[in-house]
């Protein structure tokens, strides 16, 4: 639901109440900016470890492959890197361009000749551009904030597909790939230079 204020208690605000609060929003603004640094930041550090294992498996891969060395390690460290490619797609997504908005108005929207008709007062004018940007900068936060917590989610799934998916999948490909190997392609070694033992 979107935030508004009663009108009754909008025309109670004093200048000094405007003021304090436009400070605050700008500050509450700031910060989404600022968060959304920092997850550039912390993204792009995770996705220079992620393409360091990705360029790591494929040399090994295609070490193997020119060797014709065609193993249970080497189909294991193909598909991992399948894996890791993938991630690596996944976490571009949080250093892409976002629809962020930013601080500040442009000066047609606050220049107004409709302010100066409906509000003749200068103090009322003051406090009611005051209040038209309070309002603004709450869109602004919340559409930020949306921003913002999509890619910290994005990030943490990241960490949890390294840190925890990885190794299971490492483990659990190997094991099935040569186990594979052993019960139905022992004949391989001899006729296709297969290394499987």
């Amino acid at each position: 639901m979107k935030w508004q204020i009663g009108s009754e208690n909008e025309k109670k605000t004093t200048l000094e109440e405007a003021k304090f609060i436009f400070s605050q929003a700008e500050k509450a603004l700031r910060e989404t900016i600022n968060g959304s640094n920092l997850i550039v930041t912390r993204t792009t550090i995770l996705l220079s470890i992620v393409v360091g294992l990705l360029s790591a498996l494929i040399g090994y891969s295609i070490n193997k492959w020119n060797s014709n060395k065609i193993d249970d390690i080497f189909i294991t460290s193909s598909l991992l890197s399948c894996y890791l490619f993938w991630l690596t797609t996944y976490l571009i997504k949080n250093i892409k361009g976002q629809d962020y908005m930013s601080m500040g108005s442009e000066p047609d929207k606050l220049l107004h000749d409709y302010y100066f008709q409906k509000f003749p007062e200068n103090k009322e004018r003051e406090i009611q551009n005051y209040i038209s940007e309070i309002k603004n900068y709450q869109e602004r936060i919340e559409n930020n904030k949306s921003i913002n917590n999509l890619r910290w989610k994005i990030f943490h799934n990241s960490i949890k597909y390294i840190v925890y998916y990885l190794p299971a999948i490492s483990v659990f490909l190997y094991t099935l790939i040569h186990f594979t190997f052993l019960l139905f392609y022992h004949h391989l070694p001899h006729e296709f230079g297969c290394t499987c033992h």
